[in-house]
């Protein structure tokens, strides 16, 4: 009576006989070299979109507070109006600061060596975004009855990717003079 229950005890154990083991082997060997290779190019792919994306939207973020300020401008040192394009912005705005008062404060954006600088007048300069492209004429001034300002920021995360611009004109709310 034992041993028929042994033999159908050991017949029902799972698991897997050292065929499956050597077939299932075999079919990895087999396929994996094939599609690892694709993997890593997805993978290189999807890191290097998300660098880009990352890149761009820091430069947005940027260009929407270089907006803020600059709509409530008093007045525009650099570039001059009707001049040509340059790598600096400079203006006095009443935007908020950081803190919860308003006061008149100096901003400059410099576009230099592939980067985006910001520097409020008494502050160290901070890095708004890299990657930058023939950063020359990034800002215009154009007047014309009302005044605006032209931003064109060329960006390339990579030298192997194209150059991407992102480009805006703002208008100020207020009548914005020489200073």
């Amino acid at each position: 009576m034992t041993a028929p229950r042994r033999v159908r005890r050991w017949a029902a154990d799972g698991g897997m006989t050292l065929v499956e083991v050597m077939v299932a082997l075999s079919l990895m060997v087999a396929i994996v070299p094939v599609f690892m290779p694709l993997l890593i190019s997805a993978t290189r792919s999807a890191r290097k979109l998300g660098l880009q994306s990352q890149t761009l939207d820091q430069l947005r973020l940027t260009v929407g507070t270089i907006g803020r300020e600059l709509r409530s401008a008093e007045c525009i040192y650099e570039p001059v109006a009707n001049g040509a394009a340059g790598p600096t912005l400079r203006f006095r705005t009443d935007a908020f600061l950081t803190t919860a008062a308003s006061a008149s404060y100096d901003v400059t954006y410099s576009a230099v060596g592939g980067q985006l600088r910001r520097q409020v007048t008494g502050e160290g300069a901070t890095v708004t975004a890299s990657g930058l492209v023939d950063p020359s004429g990034a800002f215009r001034q154009i007047f014309t009855p009302r005044r605006s300002v032209k931003i064109l920021l060329q960006i390339q995360s990579d030298p192997k990717d194209p150059v991407r611009d992102v480009a805006t004109t703002i208008a100020g709310r207020n009548a914005w003079r020489d200073c």
